[in-house]
C-alpha cells in the first residue's frame, strides 16, 4: 500500500487540502502550523465538554472538506493532533455523535466516527459508535447560531435499545464536531 501511494504521489504530487500549495501531505507547512491545539474546557447543563482544537481558520476548513468534499482521511490527521492532549485523562469510551441516516448515505462517513475510532486505537480505548442513535435530521449546527444550537438538537438523539449498556467506571468521552 505504501509504494502504491509513493507512485502516486509522483504521478499527482500531494496538494495541501486548504491552500492548494504543492506539499508531501494533505496540507502544507504553512497549514499545518495553523492547527496549534489550545484546549478548553466548557461547562454545559449536563457534562464539561473538552476542545482541543478551536472551531475556527483551518481547523474550520478541515472539517468542511473532510465532512462535504469526502476527505475522510483528514480525520486521521486531526485525530493524531488531539490525541497527545486526551492521554492524562485515563481511560475513556468514546462515542461519536452519530449523523442521520440520510446524511450518512449522502456522505458515506461519520467524520466524527472516524476521528473517535483513530483516537480510540492511538489511545487503547474503545469507542462505542452504536450505542447512541440519531432519530432527527437536523440542520447542519454550522447554519445554526450559537444560541440556536441546543434547540436544533433537542430531541435528535436516542440509546440504540439493542446495545446492551455495559455497567463499567469508564466514563464516555463525547465526540462533538
Amino acid at each position: 500500500m505504501k509504494l502504491i501511494d509513493d507512485i502516486l504521489d509522483f504521478i499527482y504530487p500531494p496538494v495541501c487540502v486548504i491552500c492548494e500549495k504543492p506539499g508531501k501531505h494533505a496540507l502544507c507547512n504553512d497549514c499545518l502550523i495553523q492547527l496549534e491545539p489550545k484546549p478548553e474546557i466548557y461547562s454545559l447543563r449536563l457534562f464539561n465538554v473538552l476542545t482541543i482544537l478551536p472551531y475556527e481558520n483551518v481547523v474550520r476548513d478541515l472539517i468542511h472538506k473532510m465532512k462535504f468534499e469526502s476527505h475522510d482521511r483528514l480525520g486521521i490527521l486531526l485525530a493524531e493532533l488531539a490525541a497527545p492532549y486526551l492521554q492524562n485523562l485515563g481511560e475513556r469510551i468514546l462515542i461519536p455523535v452519530p449523523i442521520h441516516p440520510l446524511r450518512l448515505r449522502k456522505r458515506g462517513f461519520n467524520h466524527s466516527e472516524v476521528i473517535a475510532k483513530r483516537i480510540a486505537k492511538i489511545l487503547g480505548w474503545k469507542c462505542n459508535s452504536r450505542l447512541l442513535k440519531r432519530t432527527k435530521n437536523t440542520n447542519p449546527q454550522f447554519q445554526t447560531n450559537l444560541e440556536d444550537r441546543a434547540e436544533n438538537v433537542k430531541n435528535a438523539f436516542s440509546l440504540n435499545r439493542f446495545q446492551k449498556l455495559i455497567k463499567t467506571s469508564i466514563t464516555c468521552l463525547p465526540m462533538i464536531l
